[in-house]
């Protein structure tokens, strides 16, 4: 297979090799095009309000404040490349000094703590115990 023999020069040159992602979808890819309709359908009728606290978007690297806005960046998000270290720097220049991943990984803030070490990594897991923690954490 190409990875195979990718993996395998990156390790005779003494490089970082790729590391595999255990998922089980393609998000942010065009192998996501048949899922698009189901999608945009269910994102129609989910109700959106314009952001109360600051939303960055992942595919245009800017501050989303409508709704609208909202929903064109979900709109693109799920087919389109995700600018997620563009993001994070742009919250960086921004002199924002901590993020919170909410979710069963830490994937998201372990790719912070490779753009920027001093910026503060907080998870909270997905189950109701974490949540409420983060709950108390933000009022």
């Amino acid at each position: 297979m190409l990875l195979d023999a990718f993996i395998d020069v990156c390790q005779k040159k003494n490089y970082t090799p790729p590391k595999l992602l255990k998922i089980s979808v393609a998000p942010h890819t065009s192998l996501m095009k048949d899922a698009l309709p189901m999608f945009l359908s269910a994102l129609h009728e989910t109700p959106l309000k314009d952001p109360i606290i600051p939303v960055i978007g992942n595919v245009s690297a800017t501050w989303l404040r409508s709704e609208s806005e909202v929903r064109e960046e979900l709109k693109t998000q799920l087919v389109s490349t995700v600018k997620w270290r563009e993001s994070m720097i742009r919250l960086i220049d921004e002199e924002v000094n901590c993020i919170i991943e909410v979710g069963p990984r830490k994937v998201l803030t372990g790719l912070m703590k490779i753009i920027d070490r001093k910026v503060k990594r907080l998870n909270f897991g997905n189950d109701e115990a974490e949540l409420e923690k983060l709950k108390t954490l933000i009022t």
